[in-house]
């Protein structure tokens, strides 16, 4: 079945709501790891043997893959997110959730059977 107009566009108000979640969590992660980088440093620094310097550097390059996923995750929403919170397009959004709102109605007014459709007074078109 074809998508209705109405979840075509909850589903872009979604993935600008989502974004925030996604960006957020995701800097959190990153700032955390970057803010490990001065332990790291002197943890190598502080080895006493070429053992225990292999196994942390190990250890920390590991942590840097993983901050590189994280760290191009949030640049995967940064984008969508700035969009989602500039003041600019406040107005914009809360439009397209009113449209949304407004477009489910007729939706579900025209999914009723002709014949059982109520009339409601309106304008008379000339």
């Amino acid at each position: 079945m074809e998508r209705k107009p109405s979840e075509i566009i909850q589903e872009f108000l979604d993935l600008i709501d989502n974004s925030h979640t996604e960006f957020n969590d995701s800097k959190t992660k990153v700032d955390n790891y970057n803010s490990k980088t001065y332990t790291w440093t002197h943890q190598l620094e502080d080895c006493k043997n070429k053992q225990e310097r292999n196994r942390l550097a190990t250890a920390w390059q590991k942590e840097l893959k993983e901050r590189r996923k994280e760290k191009d995750r949030k640049n995967l929403w940064e984008k969508i997110h700035n969009f989602g919170v500039d003041v600019s397009n406040k107005a914009f959004l809360k439009k397209l959730r009113h449209l949304v709102q407004e477009q489910q109605k007729v939706e579900e007014y025209l999914e009723t059977p002709y014949e059982e459709r109520e009339y409601k007074k309106g304008v008379v078109e000339k």
